[in-house]
């Protein structure tokens, strides 16, 4: 027994890492029963946040390696060999360093954690602010590790990655791009996580989900996911529509091209169907009331085409679900060798994918369904059976 606790006590790398142990543990009973319990009293989202990212347990591997330190310091004078010293600073060292950066990281994340779970994260993103900080975190400690390992002096390192900055700048020239490109985007706020963008060079069209120093990453309506640079956003055009979506007005706009042959003159009695339309038989009847009071813009001769911009201008103004507070209108557009366009448009209060497409196309139908109501002929190629 004596010598099982002589061999114990004057074994270097026993009681190097025994008190390792004695650290780790010490450290893991301070953090869990007076710690964080203490902080759970204030904020119990960072303390989800810091077990997430395992922030407790590389304090205390940090702590285990700082008790281990100090004993090598002492059991250290009792080895013979410089070599074997020499590897034990070394490594503890190292581990040291590369433990307490682990340590800064999972902190710098758990931070963003609590910070997303705030309403203004989505508005002012700090992720690539993250990634930034995180970068500079972990070539600093590269730098100081490769002095340590080799024996060199930083001010060398970086001496020669200044002399090494043309090579650098062309092997990580999109990185390099992609990082001021974030900083611009967090800092003017151009695009935010959850806002609905388009990207027509890159044929991405999505939901935001992720902005980092290199990526963007999108969610289309069908679920795949569009990764595109950062840079791309500052340097491509960028339709973003979370303007639209935030005020629940989304424009829609299409074109009817009328055949120019049923344009005339209007008669009621060949459009005697237009009775089935409540807005036109009003629209028509107050011209005539206007006529006979003698409204001088009312002298001009009533075409079907224009009772039927009237109307749809109308219609659109009264329907439930198109904005009162911006312009509906149809209105005609410079005549070509099609025929004469048509162009509807409106701002829909129905913003997201699926009812904003259904409800332009109820519009659209809607207008193409009364067009023979006011002998009125929508033109097509002839093509197919109808082409004989």
């Amino acid at each position: 027994m004596g010598e099982i606790l002589t061999w114990f006590l004057f074994n270097p790398l026993v009681l190097t890492l025994s008190l390792f142990l004695v650290g780790f543990f010490t450290g893991r009973i301070v953090v869990n029963w007076f710690v964080l319990p203490l902080v759970k009293r204030r904020s119990p989202v960072v303390v989800e946040a810091l077990k997430k990212r395992r922030s407790p347990w590389m304090f205390s591997i940090l702590v285990g390696i700082l008790f281990a330190s100090f004993m090598w310091i002492f059991v250290s004078q009792l080895l013979t060999s410089d070599l074997v010293r020499g590897i034990g600073n070394t490594t503890l060292s190292l581990l040291m360093m590369v433990y307490f950066c682990l340590w800064l990281i999972s902190l710098l994340d758990s931070s963003h954690d609590v910070y997303m779970t705030r309403p203004m994260a989505r508005q002012v993103p700090l992720y690539s602010y993250l990634q930034a900080v995180k970068t500079v975190v972990i070539l600093v400690f590269l730098f100081v590790g490769m002095a340590s390992l080799f024996h060199l002096d930083v001010a060398y390192i970086i001496t020669l990655l200044g002399g090494s900055a043309a090579v650098i700048s062309l092997v990580f020239k999109d990185p390099i791009l992609s990082l001021v490109a974030s900083l611009q985007v967090a800092a003017n706020r151009m695009v935010s996580i959850g806002d609905w963008i388009e990207v027509p060079e890159f044929f991405a069209n999505g939901k935001v989900l992720e902005i980092n120093l290199t990526s963007v990453k999108l969610e289309g309506t069908d679920r795949a996911i569009t990764t595109l640079p950062t840079y791309a956003l500052i340097s491509q055009s960028v339709k973003n529509w979370s303007a639209t979506i935030q005020k629940k007005q989304r424009r829609f706009s299409r074109t009817i091209i009328i055949d120019i042959n049923s344009i005339q003159l209007f008669d009621a009695e060949a459009c005697s169907g237009l009775l089935q339309l409540p807005i036109a038989d009003e629209i028509f009847n107050r011209r005539l009331q206007n006529r006979e009071v003698g409204q001088p813009a009312d002298f001009v001769p009533t075409t079907n085409l224009g009772l039927f911009l009237e109307y749809a201008s109308a219609w659109m103004q009264r329907h439930p679900q198109v904005s009162q507070d911006l312009p509906a209108a149809a209105v005609q557009l410079p005549i070509t060798a099609s025929g004469l366009p048509v162009e509807v448009n409106a701002f829909l209060t129905e913003v997201n994918y699926p009812a904003y497409e259904t409800l332009q196309s109820e519009i659209l139908l809607h207008m193409l369904a009364v067009l023979p109501l006011f002998n009125l002929k929508v033109f097509q190629s002839p093509a197919g059976a109808g082409s004989n």
